[in-house]
């Protein structure tokens, strides 16, 4: 395959649309999760959150895309393998192991000997939202390896079927644990296809680009059409199984159907309004230490509620818990920021 990056201009503020979104959805999952477990499953607040909840669905799937389309973008084949590294990896490992600090220092309910917790900052196990980074890293690892590969159609053929396979796999209540347990969030295998999707929309990105926007009312049908499957599969699961790890989890086929449409949806736009592209830029500037810290905003709040006994499954709690996560990792991330500059 030829080189077809012809992206004249880097800053892609759909790009930045789709990080923000996906930085403000994913705060939505922690929260909307906290209330759903803390409520009835027959009340409208139950329901309300367990919507909200399964539309924010497309959150890590797009932060991988992101991540592939972002690499693809920049990428220099020239480059030294150890020199692409260090560049890429000194954006995330530094963060990820001073918050991983914090969080093991802070955490007051977590059940492993210090030495397990240490060791947990390989595999990303010690709180819910840790695995994400070592997945980040791994595809880092092996991006350049397989670039030219990644960027086929065969690429994006193999690793959808290969996830859609395993999606549908995981599905059945009786999988062998010895099978399950290799393919769980935590997997690598079980992200594949979204990466591939984002290295192979940006190595062909004007002609995607011109196809989508032509046929954008039709992916908004196909976005709406694969989110009432993805809530009515939603809801199915639950009244069927009432566990909800398995009727929720981003490891499913409807997830998947809805997290591809609302990505190429979103990628179709092209936006001109400088204060919204102001904003775009701003949430996704800052979205790796929102997405780092804001669990642990999320632990102290449902911590204070539960010592205080004000009630966790209420509007009132997901207003203010969703705000200070959002605003305070913000916050968080551009006091960082300056004090990085004064170093």
């Amino acid at each position: 395959m030829g080189e077809v990056i012809k992206i004249k201009n880097k800053r892609i503020v759909s790009m930045d649309l789709l990080r923000a979104l996906s930085t403000i959805a994913v705060i939505l999952i922690h929260v909307t999760g906290t209330i759903l477990y803390n409520s009835n499953n027959k009340s409208l607040t139950y329901n309300s959150s367990l919507v909200l909840n399964q539309l924010a669905r497309f959150s890590v799937p797009a932060f991988i895309f992101l991540s592939g389309f972002g690499l693809a973008l920049s990428y220099k084949k020239e480059s030294k393998y150890l020199a692409y590294l260090g560049h890429r990896l000194k954006k995330v490992v530094p963060d990820y192991f001073v918050w991983y600090i914090v969080y093991i220092f802070l955490l007051e309910d977590i059940n492993l000997s210090y030495h397990d917790k240490i060791i947990s900052i390989f595999h990303g196990t010690l709180y819910y939202h840790f695995y994400f980074v070592p997945i980040i890293i791994i595809l880092y690892l092996i991006f350049p390896i397989f670039y030219n590969f990644f960027r086929t159609k065969l690429a994006l053929f193999i690793t959808f079927f290969l996830n859609m396979g395993i999606y549908i796999l995981l599905r059945y209540p009786n999988i062998p644990k010895s099978i399950s347990e290799n393919l769980t969030r935590e997997s690598v295998v079980s992200w594949i296809f979204y990466f591939v999707l984002g290295v192979y929309f940006c190595s062909n990105y004007d002609k995607i680009h011109i196809f989508i926007k032509k046929h954008r009312n039709k992916l908004l049908f196909l976005l709406l059409l694969s989110t009432y499957i993805l809530l009515k599969d939603t809801f199915l699961c639950l009244r069927a199984n009432n566990d909800l790890d398995y009727g929720t989890t981003f490891i499913r086929p409807s997830v998947m159907l809805f997290s591809i449409f609302f990505i190429l949806y979103i990628m179709s736009f092209n936006f001109n309004n400088l204060s919204f592209k102001k904003i775009f830029y701003m949430i996704s500037k800052h979205s790796y230490t929102i997405y780092l810290s804001h669990p642990l905003l999320l632990y102290w709040l449902k911590k204070y509620y539960i010592e205080n006994k004000y009630i966790i499954g209420s509007y009132k709690f997901f207003i203010i818990v969703f705000f200070t996560c959002f605003i305070g990792g913000l916050l968080i991330s551009i006091l960082i920021n300056k004090f990085k500059k004064l170093l």
